[in-house]
């Protein structure tokens, strides 16, 4: 049978591919094997069914989804004498094709909501602040979660004869690990590829393989294990909630080892999954309740067994070998739900769709206008400040008349300085829209007087034409300096200063720019030339002690400025 494949989901929101959309119902599209009927999942939820054409192609359109992670799935059913492929292997995980690697020593990201990219990283990767997001690195070393909320995806760990690849609350404190998800990655190299603790964790579409017993630990009491859930016996906080779906948990290079162990862990779905070798293969050991095991591949039964379980409560069903036949299983006076039934076909499953539904409207911000009265008499700028929903954009009015934007950041706080005001009455308002593309209520009213006369705005020193080089300043204030189509030379001098440019900006230089603290610089690109941070990194390198951002054949280069210290709230999109 040919795979299955989901390719696209529309309609879209915001950003265009990041897997969040405000819509509650999704269009999928994909292809298979011309002619056949297309099983979608959400999940292990059935939804429904389509018919690809005589090219393979399909669509189906959903219901009304929930708000929250959707996690989808096209199946097609047929006679098989093989049920392996379509699950995940080396050339499907790891940093995707065409990704350029910087190379980097051990890392501490302390920065909640940092996103990390492209980094080939030899070394540890230690993950402190919540919500941070970790893609497209190779880590020769262990990487270690002790926040909540972390992401790792489409990365390469090669555990370096660590004890374990990946640490998910390696402290075993409360609190630590939780919300942790972990997709499409290449784990390998360890003696345990994922060791689990905390709560809510999602596993999903990773390639494990290639562990062994690299800390000297004697044969016959060596544990090797594609995924370690510890327990309360030995200090660890049991996970209890977690999905372990549609990964390749390959143990065939050790063979005293085990695919996967939990210790009185509860309320765990391992489900879809092709599971290689071990000795039991699925094992048990403690009391949990609410486990699964369904619907997942056996290649080799191991050593023991297919699954072992004690005293608990796990449902099991619908596992098969590579043949297609379903298992026997040894229960060891478990109590088992579910039954295996007595036949079977073979199913071919694509890889998962990930798509966050987001339809919640943000709450209004707050605003308050924080410029003392003798600041404002004598610059007539106006910081603006507030809170509102965390990573939201801030936009800004003038009474009706849209003056700005600002980004909130992981807390939650956002400040915007206004250009020079006329002299005259003022009333801001801001509105706040989530990165899935919803826009709230405008908050209430921020009154301000302005006196005096209006002082100018710095322009161009010399303003030139295409292809002509003049310098841009600034003032000691927060300033908006706005770049030419020629090669220009800002100096900020102080302040929290915006720089802007847009298509076609030249070759232009950044002598002053202010990457670190709370109060800081900000480039704001045209969406034309850049409509992410993760665009940027891409093309975005470290020269000496500079870093140069190029477009095409346009450059902007921030003197004195480590890649390492730019983030998402350097920059904004519009």
């Amino acid at each position: 049978m040919d795979t299955p494949s989901i390719t696209s989901f529309s309609p879209d929101s915001a950003i265009i591919g990041d897997g969040i959309t405000n819509k509650n119902t999704l269009t999928l599209t994909g292809t298979a094997a011309a002619n056949t009927t297309v099983k979608v999942y959400d999940g292990t939820t059935l939804l429904g069914s389509a018919t690809t054409n005589s090219s393979g192609a399909w669509d189906f359109t959903t219901g009304k989804l929930s708000d929250g992670g959707h996690s989808f799935t096209a199946a097609t059913t047929g006679a098989s004498s093989s049920t392996t492929s379509g699950f995940p292997n080396a050339s499907t995980t790891g940093v995707r094709d065409g990704v350029t690697l910087k190379p980097s020593g051990d890392l501490t990201i302390n920065t909640a909501g940092a996103v990390v990219s492209g980094l080939d990283i030899t070394g540890d990767v230690v993950i402190t602040a919540p919500n941070v997001k970790l893609v497209d690195c190779r880590i020769t070393g262990n990487v270690s979660f002790e926040s909540t909320g972390a992401t790792m995806e489409y990365c390469d760990v090669i555990g370096h004869n660590s004890l374990n690849a990946v640490d998910i609350n390696p402290n075993g404190r409360v609190g630590q690990g939780d919300n942790t998800t972990i997709r499409f990655s290449d784990i390998s190299n360890a003696e345990n590829g994922i060791w689990l603790e905390g709560q809510h964790a999602i596993i999903e579409g990773n390639y494990i393989h290639n562990l062994s017993n690299n800390m000297g630990v004697p044969p016959d009491v060596a544990h090797i294990d594609g995924i370690q859930v510890p327990g309360s016996n030995i200090g660890a906080t049991p996970l209890t909630s977690g999905t372990i779906i549609h990964n390749t948990i390959d143990m065939t290079s050790f063979p005293s080892t085990s695919a996967f162990i939990s210790l009185d862990a509860s309320n765990i779905e391992i489900s879809n999954n092709l599971l290689k070798g071990g000795a039991y293969t699925v094992y048990f050991l403690g009391h949990g309740s609410g486990n699964e095991v369904s619907n997942n591949t056996f290649d080799l039964a191991g050593a023991y067994g297919y699954v072992e379980a004690d005293p608990g409560t796990t449902t099991l069903g619908g596992n098969i070998d590579t043949t297609g036949a379903l298992l026997p299983i040894n229960t060891d006076g478990a109590a088992i739900a579910g039954s295996q039934g007595a036949t079977s076909t073979a199913t071919e499953t694509s890889a998962p769709l990930l798509v966050k539904v987001d339809t919640a409207v943000p709450s209004a911000p707050t605003i308050v206008a924080s410029t003392s009265a003798a600041d404002l008499a004598k610059t007539h700028v106006e910081t603006l400040k507030g809170t509102a929903e965390a990573n939201s954009t801030v936009t800004v009015f003038d009474g009706t008349t849209k003056i700005g934007t600002a980004t909130a950041d992981a807390n939650g706080a956002w400040s915007y300085s206004t250009k020079a005001l006329s002299v005259s009455s003022h009333s801001f308002t801001a509105t706040a829209t989530d990165v899935a593309g919803n826009t709230g209520k405008a908050s209430s009213a921020a009154a301000v007087t302005v006196s005096g006369s209006t002082p100018t705005q710095p322009t161009p020193t010399d303003p030139g034409h295409s292809g002509s080089e003049h310098t841009i300043t600034g003032s000691t204030r927060s300033d908006t300096l706005t770049g030419t189509t020629g090669n220009d030379r800002f100096v900020g001098k102080g302040g929290d200063d915006t720089f802007v440019f847009a298509a076609n900006f030249g070759k232009d230089v950044i002598k002053d720019f202010d990457a670190i603290g709370r109060h800081h610089d900000t480039l704001q690109f045209s969406k034309s030339v850049f409509d992410s941070f993760a665009s940027v990194l891409d093309h975005a390198t470290q020269a000496g002690h500079d870093v140069v951002i190029s477009s095409g054949s346009d450059t902007l280069t921030l003197k004195n400025v480590k890649l390492s210290a730019l983030d998402s709230h350097d920059f904004h999109f519009v």
